[in-house]
């Protein structure tokens, strides 16, 4: 997902409209070689360390604060602005106060650190926003995804 960084959307009103409204248009990343290669065993090293921050963080909270306190150098708030800045990237400027107010990534990680989050409000909302910037025939997809 790193070729298809900000820059690159805002600066390609062809890859925005494609995403926007091709049925068919589908993101691969390109595996083939070393550097396909490479990028899987990226892809899975963040998963596996994802998942352990976040073990660590239901299992040991206190070891988990030693290490992260509230700080922003972990998995889930690096993936969370990551998320944020494509999606901006890709919705009109006029929408931008309501990705605002719905990923509010300093808000959701404060919700998170105090276990108060409500991922099924969260996933709602990022559907919402896919459902009304996207093709409508990506919605049973989206729709699915909710489900998760």
């Amino acid at each position: 997902m790193r070729e298809l960084d900000v820059a690159r959307i805002i600066h390609n009103p062809q890859l925005r409209h494609d995403i926007n409204f091709d049925p068919a248009l589908h993101f691969c990343p390109n595996l083939e070689g070393e550097k396909g290669k490479r990028k899987q065993e990226k892809a899975i090293q963040f998963w596996n360390v994802l998942g352990t921050q976040l073990q660590l963080f239901v299992e040991d909270q206190d070891e988990f604060m030693r290490l992260f306190g509230h700080g922003e150098e972990w998995c889930l708030p690096l993936l969370l602005r990551s998320v944020e800045e494509i999606i901006q990237a890709l919705i009109p400027a006029r929408d931008r106060m309501y990705l605002d107010e719905g990923l509010n990534v300093d808000l959701i990680m404060q919700q998170f650190s105090k276990g108060m989050i409500d991922l099924e409000k969260l996933a709602s909302w990022f559907s919402g926003v896919f459902k009304s910037h996207y093709a409508p025939m990506r919605d049973e997809w989206v729709a699915g995804c909710t489900l998760i």
